[in-house]
Order: C-alpha cells, then structure tokens, then sequence
C-alpha cells in the first residue's frame, strides 16, 4: 500500500487516482505522519459494504452455485447423520 501525506495528495491527485485506478491497490493518507484515511476502489469499497449473508443463506446459495458431486465429499456421511436423528 502506498502511503502519501496530504500535502503530497493535493499536489499529486491526479497522479495518484491513475495509480489507483490501474493497480487496484489502496493509499493510505497521512497528516503529520498519522494515518487518518484509506481510499479504495469502487470495487473494493462495494465488496466490503455488500450485505452480509446470514450462515443459512450462505450455504443455500454455495448449494446453488456448487454440485456436490464436484467436491469430492463422500456423500453417506449426510445419510449416516439423517439416521442418527432419524
């Protein structure tokens, strides 16, 4: 990550928001050598902010995307734990 002072990003945005911008990588803003900002893409900020899936809607929607078939997870172990319930 690419640290920059305030001054140094008032003489240099532009610079800087190309940077950014090719890159995809964060700068840190300093004022009297404290960071007191980060700025990032779109992109970043987006999956960052995105809402959170509760567990339950995660695993239906890896379900969705996933065939379990393809993970190489030995399928009777979901038959041995209906049993054990039963």
């Amino acid at each position: 990550m690419q640290k920059y002072s305030m001054t140094e990003i008032n003489n240099n945005l532009s610079a800087v928001m190309l940077m950014m911008e090719k890159t995809g990588t964060p700068v840190e803003l300093t004022q009297s050598g404290k960071t007191i900002a980060i700025l990032l893409s779109k992109d970043e900020y987006d999956e960052l902010t995105k809402p959170k899936l509760s567990p339950w809607d995660a695993l239906m929607a890896f379900r969705e995307k996933e065939k379990i078939e393809n993970l190489n997870i030995d399928t009777t172990i979901f038959d041995e734990r209906q049993a054990q319930n039963g």
